[in-house]
C-alpha cells in the first residue's frame, strides 16, 4: 500500500528514514531514486551517505554538524517538489545463468532441503522448465543496492512473471559466489562466497563484483550494478557456462550491456498489495 504522507522516522541518533509504502513499488521507487540523486546534487551540511532503497529512503548525519530537524527539511523539499520521472536512462545487462546448477544442488543437499529450483516452482504451481522460463522472461529492475558490497535487489518488471518462495527457515552458512537467488519477489547474485538464505536456483558464469577489475565497466569499487539498472537471465548449458569462464579468464569476454531509455508506463505497475 502507497502511504498518503510519506511516513519519517528516526533510526537511531544520526539516521532519518522516509518511508513511502509498506511493500514494493516500482513508480514509488522510481521516485525514491530520483529523490535521491536531487539530494546527492546539493547536499545539506553534515549529510554522511544518502541511502535509497526499496520502499524507504534514509539519509545518514553528523550530529555535530546538524540536526535530525534540519534534516528532515532538506528531505522533506525534495519529498515535496522532486516529481516522479516517467522516463530513465538505464543499463541492460544480459547475464548467463546456469539454471539448477551442481553448486545450488550441493547446497541444497548439505542443508538437508529440497533442490531449490524444484522448491521454487512448487509454490508457484509451475514445472521446473516453466519456472525457468518465467524467470528469464523478465527484466529486472534494481530497486536498491547494498547490504554488503555488491549485494542488490532487483524485482520483476512484469509482475505476470512474478515467481515468489520463501527465505530459507534457518539461512546457510555458506553460499558461493555468483549464485543466482530469489526471496519473496527479489532476485540478486552472491557478489561472494558468504552466508544466506535465499533460495538458490542457479549459477552466473560472469563476476558482479571485482575489485581491481581491468574491466573499464567496473568501478574502482568492484560493484558491477547500481540502481537503475535491469538484469535479463538467460539459460545456458554447462559447456557454454564453461566457455564463458574460459573467456573470462583469458580476457576475452565481453559483458552483454547496452543503455536504453526506460518509460515507466511500458511495464505493469497497478500491482497494490
Amino acid at each position: 500500500m502507497l502511504f498518503e504522507q510519506p511516513l519519517y522516522r528516526m533510526l537511531g541518533d544520526s539516521y532519518l528514514s522516509v518511508e513511502f509504502a509498506d511493500t514494493v513499488h516500482l513508480r514509488e521507487n522510481f521516485r525514491i531514486q530520483a529523490i535521491a540523486r536531487a539530494l546527492a546534487a546539493e547536499p545539506a551540511q553534515g549529510v554522511v551517505e544518502i541511502v535509497p532503497h526499496l520502499r524507504n529512503l534514509a539519509v545518514v548525519f553528523d550530529r555535530a554538524k546538524t540536526t535530525p530537524d534540519k534534516m528532515r527539511d532538506f528531505v522533506a523539499e525534495a519529498v515535496e517538489h522532486v516529481e516522479t520521472p516517467m522516463q530513465v536512462e538505464s543499463r541492460l545487462f544480459r547475464i548467463p545463468v546456469w539454471y539448477d546448477d551442481p553448486w545450488s544442488q550441493a547446497l541444497a543437499a548439505r542443508y538437508d532441503v529440497p533442490n531449490n529450483l524444484e522448491f521454487l516452482a512448487e509454490a508457484n504451481g509451475v514445472s521446473r522448465d516453466e519456472a525457468i522460463e518465467r524467470h528469464s522472461g523478465t527484466d529486472f529492475w534494481i530497486a536498491a543496492v547494498g547490504f554488503v558490497p555488491g549485494c542488490y535487489w532487483g524485482i520483476p518488471l512484469d509482475f505476470e512473471l512474478t515467481l515468489s518462495a520463501p527465505k530459507y527457515p534457518i539461512p546457510r552458512d555458506f553460499t558461493p559466489s555468483r549464485i543466482l537467488a530469489l526471496a519473496g519477489l527479489v532476485t540478486t547474485i552472491y557478489p561472494y562466497a558468504g552466508p544466506g538464505g535465499y533460495q538458490c536456483i542457479g549459477r552466473t558464469a560472469i563476476e558482479m563484483y571485482s575489485p581491481g577489475s581491468s574491466n573499464p565497466l567496473f568501478p574502482e569499487d568492484g560493484i558491477l550494478v547500481r540502481m537503475g539498472d535491469r538484469h535479463r537471465h538467460y539459460s545456458v548449458d554447462p559447456l557454454e557456462y564453461e566457455d564463458i569462464r574460459s573467456r573470462l579468464a583469458a580476457g576475452q569476454y565481453e559483458y552483454e550491456v547496452s543503455t536504453e531509455t526506460v518509460d515507466l508506463d511500458d511495464y505493469h505497475t497497478a500491482r497494490q498489495d
